[in-house]
């Protein structure tokens, strides 16, 4: 299954030189990354930032873990907020229908710019396929309506 890693960080100090972290990625047997992450990747320091990281997951019986490793090696401090995984990203056709397993609802978080965690807007899928966008944690919903 093709997917994305998406790692959220932030550091104490952009101006260091060397390698922050080494980002790994190891799907079913299969190793994937090093992604290197420099303290100068950051715009700011104590900013959060996303850093992607494609991979492949693939099936087998004898090893079916999904493993994210970081390796920290920089003279600096960062922070480490989630890892979210997504499949990559497919072309949208009219009309869209969002498959829901088991009749549940997905949640995916829409980035909240100057939030230091997951902020509260989310665009929220239902097991019919209809999409809801709420930027106040669920108070209030919009439906997303795709032409």
């Amino acid at each position: 299954v093709p997917l994305v890693a998406y790692l959220r960080m932030a550091v104490a100090d952009t101006t260091a030189a060397d390698a922050l972290v080494d980002v790994t990625i190891n799907g079913g047997g299969v190793t994937y990354g090093p992604l290197t992450i420099h303290a100068a990747d950051f715009a700011a320091a104590g900013e959060y930032r996303t850093f992607a990281l494609p991979f492949t997951f693939h099936a087998d019986d004898a090893n079916p873990f999904l493993e994210v490793w970081m390796r920290t090696e920089g003279t600096t401090d960062f922070f480490f907020d989630a890892v979210t995984f997504y499949t990559q990203d497919v072309a949208v056709a009219t009309p869209l229908t969002w498959a829901v397993p088991e009749g549940y609802y997905r949640e995916y978080t829409v980035e909240t710019p100057g939030s230091d965690d997951r902020g509260a807007r989310r665009i929220v899928g239902g097991e019919a396929g209809e999409l809801y966008y709420t930027d106040d944690h669920y108070n209030s919903f919009s439906w997303i309506v795709i032409e």
